[in-house]
């Protein structure tokens, strides 16, 4: 296991660096802040981890998800939203068990002046 800057693992994953055989990713506790782009690169048919399948061998699971996050990214009823994402994330995690391996700290800066109160997501 080799651990990398971010800015340095974009042109690991683009193909630049033949070194990299797998790619691990954090997705963060439950996808947040916002689900549907977090949870696209690692389990759409056209992301980078294609976990349920890729766009030429989409099972019927893949094409659920790819519907579902269509659905989801486009809708703008904030209730109905929040339905379909809790429905994205429940597929994702009765076919997936994500196992932790590290857990990351995150620091935040502010200037109270600009920017004002600031909460940093809990977890």
């Amino acid at each position: 296991m080799t651990n990398y800057e971010w800015g340095s693992f974009a042109p690991l994953l683009r193909g630049d660096q033949a070194k990299l055989v797998g790619a691990v990713s954090m997705y963060r506790t439950a996808a947040r802040p916002v689900a549907p782009p977090r949870i696209y690169t690692g389990f759409h048919s056209d992301g980078q981890g294609k976990l349920l399948g890729p766009s030429e061998h989409c099972p019927d699971i893949c094409k659920k998800f790819n519907d579902l996050h269509l659905k989801v990214s486009t809708e703008r009823n904030p209730a109905q939203r929040q339905k379909q994402t809790d429905e994205l994330i429940q597929l994702i995690s009765d076919a997936w068990v994500g196992v932790p391996v590290v857990e990351g700290m995150g620091t935040w800066v502010a200037n109270r002046g600009r920017v004002g109160a600031f909460r940093a997501i809990p977890g």
